[in-house]
């Protein structure tokens, strides 16, 4: 599920309550290995193994580079999980990434990593596009469109937010748009590890 800033601090506040004191560490690192999990269903694009080791060196660089040129950068910490949140603009484009890095012998749901985007010039909640990669395969498998009519993919019928509106594909929701999520999940893929391989030359 994708998690607004608000949500995002009731969820980690559920582990607070659960005994599990949350943290901001100083020295970036993976806590836990990043694991690639790859979906499964009939009407997901095939799996491409070169897409999912995309997807865990973008999450490894969201966790490490902590002195990336940022406007945010926030990384929480806890025995059953890390999380990791940063803003980064490239080329008018703000992107608001986090990465979940569970701890696997705890967790059965898979390492994700959600991409907002939207141009940095605009500020509202429904300007954002958003892609989420469950189990870091490199397959787009929950977005939303930007926009007042947001078109959205999901995996799982029985987990829609009542709060978007839904077309319905015949395994999923919206999944006659995959082909345009997943374009959009690539170029992002591609122009954030750019941006970090850039800065590290």
């Amino acid at each position: 599920m994708v998690l607004s800033r608000r949500r995002f601090l009731a969820n980690t506040g559920v582990a607070i309550a659960s005994g599990a004191l949350m943290n901001i560490v100083s020295a970036a690192q993976v806590k836990f290995l990043l694991k690639t999990v790859e979906d499964k269903g009939p009407y997901l694009l095939p799996f491409d193994p070169t897409r999912a080791e995309k997807a865990v060196k973008l999450a490894t660089y969201v966790i490490k580079d902590e002195d990336a040129p940022q406007a945010y950068h926030n990384i929480s910490t806890s025995s059953l999980q890390q999380i990791v949140e940063v803003e980064i603009v490239i080329d008018g484009t703000l992107y608001d990434i986090t990465v979940m890095n569970l701890n696997k012998e705890t967790y059965a749901r898979p390492d994700s990593i959600t991409i907002k985007s939207r141009p940095s010039s605009l500020s509202s909640e429904e300007d954002y596009t958003i892609l989420q990669d469950h189990g870091l395969d490199g397959r787009c498998d929950y977005g939303r469109f930007a926009g007042k009519r947001k078109k959205q993919l999901r995996k799982d019928k029985d987990e829609a937010d009542v709060d978007f509106d839904r077309l319905k594909g015949s395994d999923g929701i919206g999944f006659e748009h995959q082909v345009a999520f997943q374009k959009l999940y690539e170029k992002a893929l591609d122009n954030l590890i750019s941006f970090y391989e850039r800065k590290g030359k």
